[in-house]
């Protein structure tokens, strides 16, 4: 029957499959069950072996040119011939490596990428098959003496677990799949397992992202790999989640949640990974990533939720979000500065494929692009309707044929009114900036004639940005504050918040953006900038906000363009070029209303009359220009003449970001010592309870012996323990001595019954009883005193045992890969209350404290 993600259970076998090994094969094989997902890992499965071989040939002409070199052998011809080997293959292993990236880069193999952002999903480790009933019979066999047969049904069920997860179901069924298996790998772990036994296969899995086999015989190593996968398998249905409901968004903070705690266990647990994809500074990446995309599900989440609040207040959630997903975004595309992180960057570079943070740039950029967007569109609204927009999105259009700034007074207020409105709600996000007008000093050696448009336009006639970003701002050189140009600032976190669109997020701006002075800029210092008031004002830095938007998202265009597998996101590409010509679109419509021109007048050019360097207030090279912001130096006449001649005085906005806080993480996760079955549901239960029958511990075979009860010293020996009771003593020349019992042996039998399983009393019952007796005396020693009586003892009883064998002691080590700190370690041993109980034990002579 399906279960209620429509999927039908593999394990149950129905009329037409009696084997289900048989029914899951036919699953993988029908094109019903195979999916684009499927194909994709399929592919990457057909690549693997081609990557692995080139790499043992490039390894062993490694091995032989040192060997060559450590011989001192100078055969040229021959060095000549393993340099050629080695350039090919090194050659081939880079064209395998790309394919290995673009399968790994194919966003839109889960989500459909025609009008959003894509996520980042982690793509799967392959496996090669492995049956346990093969590999494990012949271990049951000699080490727990028992016949394969019994448990075949148990190690099919075990090999069948592992078939699902090699190719699991991208639903909750398949992380269920998982569950499963790992359970029932941790329950059997120690059965089967261990440093002294081996099994002649190994577990064999290849790297996530470099394709590359590592193959290990410990059960951590298997483990390890399961989580990884687990992880990797719910950022793929987090990603494959829509968008377009508070539930699916839901859904897909839970997946992204779990994916980060699974990782977050797996780095905490591996202390030495075989693997680069499972490395502690890969994992840390993937980490980040997935917290990020979390908070990013969580932001489009609120958003929805807040549908019915007003205008205002849905803008302010939606820059202070995105101000914050920029910024965590640019910080994981962008590389730590120099230090201990710049070497583990280099490895994450190395195996991460390159278009994951060519995206992770974008994201940044895109969001920016948003926040100026509809800033923009807000304003351009207030300033051409009067009012906010109504329900749905404003189309920018052209302005009023009567004038956008006529005379009304009323329609004046009312916008001076809803723009204190909209600045008051979005005073904690939006610092604003304008072209300050500052006395200099004057003098005929300290006079610069120069009048500079507020923007230079490009080739296509949209003014280029106004943006202050362009290189990481420790590496700014900011004249107005009196250093010198080689000397920037050290402290980065300190502007964080002022220059919310400086490179702290992704280093990125226009490449046009001319220099300017640091003391033009309002507001940068702290200095308050009144927002606008008058339509005008509103309209003025719309086209500002405008401006840069078109900037960012050409930028994020750009991004997509430089990296080859993005660039083969046709869809994703169109959808971010959409916005680009839509809104240069809207800009050439906004600033050509009128009769006005896009283009701003051609301006003279000025004469200069440069000062000296040791006594100029801002001096700065052409090399610098491109570091520092653009603005216009002149004096407070020439530029009032300068705004009554329609240079726009705003420049665009910084936005501070609003933390999203993630709720609490409850997600489960896979970990050792924790995801363990029930021994009811144990399918190897029958080889006897864990704590003496496992891999460990190896027992001869089972001996039977008949004792006949001696009126003078009963049966001669004694036991204690329970589940099963262990042979305590034996006294010479008793029935038990004779027939050969010795201390430590377990009984496993008595009078035909398991008593593998029994406690103390029920072992006694047994042998002092019988089977006929048993019953009965277990409901006598439950009944109180003098309401039951014990059956007639039995003068036989036939005990099967079986005897320690004693092994060549194999110097134990920890394990290299999961670390499990001990719970003494961890917790402080309580004191207890009461004295240990001590364990039970029976004496079967006579004369000698029998209870019974």
């Amino acid at each position: 029957m399906p279960d209620e993600d429509g999927n039908v259970d593999i394990f149950q076998s129905t009329a037409s499959d009696d084997c289900p090994t048989i029914a899951l094969r036919k699953r993988s094989e029908d094109s019903r069950y195979v999916t684009k997902r499927t194909e994709l890992h399929h592919k990457k499965s057909e690549i693997i072996p081609d990557i692995n071989k080139a790499l043992r040939i490039k390894r062993g002409a490694e091995n032989l040119l040192h060997a060559n070199e450590r011989a001192k052998i100078s055969n040229k011809e021959n060095k000549m011939k393993i340099e050629d080997v080695l350039d090919v293959e090194s050659a081939a292993l880079g064209t395998l490596k790309d394919k290995m990236d673009y399968l790994n880069s194919n966003f839109s193999t889960y989500q459909n990428l025609k009008s959003r952002l894509p996520m980042i999903p982690i793509g799967l480790k392959d496996t090669d098959p492995v049956d346990f009933k093969e590999v494990l019979s012949p271990f049951i066999s000699s080490h727990y003496h028992q016949d394969p047969s019994k448990f075949s049904k148990a190690l099919e069920q075990l090999t069948l677990y592992r078939e699902a997860v090699s190719e699991p179901r991208r639903s909750l069924s398949g992380l269920r799949d998982f569950r499963k298996y790992y359970d029932l790998l941790n329950t059997i772990e120690r059965r089967f397992f261990d440093v002294s036994v081996h099994h002649g296969f190994r577990f064999s899995w290849s790297d996530a992202f470099t394709g590359e086999r590592h193959s290990q015989r410990s059960p951590a190593f298997e483990k390890g790999a399961l989580i990884f996968n687990y992880a990797a398998l719910c950022s793929q249905i987090a990603t494959a989640s829509s968008e377009a409901s508070v539930e699916a968004l839901t859904e897909q903070v839970q997946m992204f949640m779990q994916a980060r705690a699974n990782l977050q266990v797996l780095r905490e647990s591996f202390a030495h990974a075989p693997s680069r994809d499972m490395s502690s500074d890969v994992l840390d990446f993937l980490i980040r990533v997935m917290q990020a995309q979390t908070q990013e599900a969580l932001f489009m989440k609120q958003l929805l939720e807040s549908q019915d609040d007003s205008d205002f207040i849905h803008l302010e959630k939606y820059i202070g979000g995105a101000s914050f997903l920029s910024e965590i975004f640019g910080k994981l595309a962008s590389p730590p500065a120099s230090g201990s992180g710049s070497s583990d960057w280099t490895q994450v570079e190395r195996v991460i494929p390159s278009s994951w943070i060519s995206l992770l740039e974008l994201k940044s950029q895109y969001y920016q692009a948003q926040i100026n967007y509809k800033l923009a569109t807000t304003l351009l609204c207030l300033a051409i309707c009067g009012k906010p927009k109504a329900d749905g999105p404003f189309e920018v259009g052209p302005l009023p044929p009567e004038g956008l700034f006529n005379d009304d007074e009323f329609l004046e207020n009312e916008v001076s009114r809803h723009l204190s409105d909209l600045f008051s709600v979005l005073k904690p996000n939006v610092q604003l900036h304008k072209l300050a007008v500052r006395e200099r000093r004057r003098g005929h050696l300290h006079r610069r004639r120069n009048r500079l448009s507020m923007y230079a336009t490009g080739a296509d006639g949209l003014p280029r940005s106004q943006s202050r970003m362009k290189r990481t701002l420790s590496s700014l050189s900011f004249g107005g504050f009196g250093r010198n140009k080689s000397h920037g600032f050290d402290d980065a976190s300190s502007f964080s918040g002022r220059f919310s669109s400086l490179s702290l997020r992704s280093g990125y701006s226009s490449a046009s953006a001319p220099a300017s002075s640091m003391s033009n800029l309002a507001g940068i210092e702290g200095d308050a900038v009144e927002p606008p008031t008058t339509r005008k004002d509103a309209h003025l830095l719309g086209q500002v906000c405008l401006a840069e938007a078109i900037m960012w998202a050409r930028q994020a265009l750009q991004t997509i363009e430089g990296s080859t597998d993005l660039n083969h996101e046709t869809d994703f590409k169109a959808f971010v070029n959409n916005d680009v010509l839509t809104w240069s679109e809207e800009y050439a419509r906004v600033t050509k209303a009128n009769g006005q021109s896009s283009n701003m007048p051609p301006v003279a050019k000025p004469r200069r009359r440069w000062l000296s360097r040791s006594k100029s207030f801002n001096h700065s090279t052409a090399g610098d220009s491109a570091s520092v912001i653009s603005t216009a130096t002149a004096g407070s006449k020439k530029s009032s003449r300068a705004e009554e001649k329609g240079v726009n005085p705003w420049i665009a906005p910084t936005f501070h970001p609003s933390e999203i806080q993630l709720p609490k993480d409850t997600s489960p996760v896979l970990k050792t010592g924790k995801n363990m079955l029930e021994e009811s549901k144990d399918p190897f239960r029958l080889l006897g309870p864990l704590k003496f029958f496992n891999a460990r511990k190896c027992w001869s075979e089972a001996y039977t012996v008949q004792l006949v009860r001696n009126e003078e010293v009963a049966y001669g020996f004694s036991i204690q323990g329970t589940g099963p009771v262990e042979i305590l003593g034996v006294d010479p020349d008793t029935p038990a001595s004779d027939n050969g019992l010795r201390t430590s042996d377990l009984i496993v039998s008595i009078n035909g019954m398991d008593a593998r399983f029994m406690t103390h009393n029920e072992a006694v019952a047994a042998i002092r009883f019988g089977a006929e007796g048993y019953d009965r005396a277990l409901a006598a020693q439950r009944a109180t005193e003098g309401q039951g009586s014990f059956p007639q003892e039995v003068d036989v009883v036939q005990l099967t045992l079986v005897r320690p064998v004693n092994q060549p002691v194999v110097a134990r080590k920890p394990s290299t890969y999961l670390v499990t700190p001990e719970i003494s370690d961890v917790l402080p041993s309580p004191t207890p209350k009461h004295p240990p109980t001590p364990k039970k034990r029976h004496k079967f002579w006579k004369g000698k404290s029998n209870e019974h």
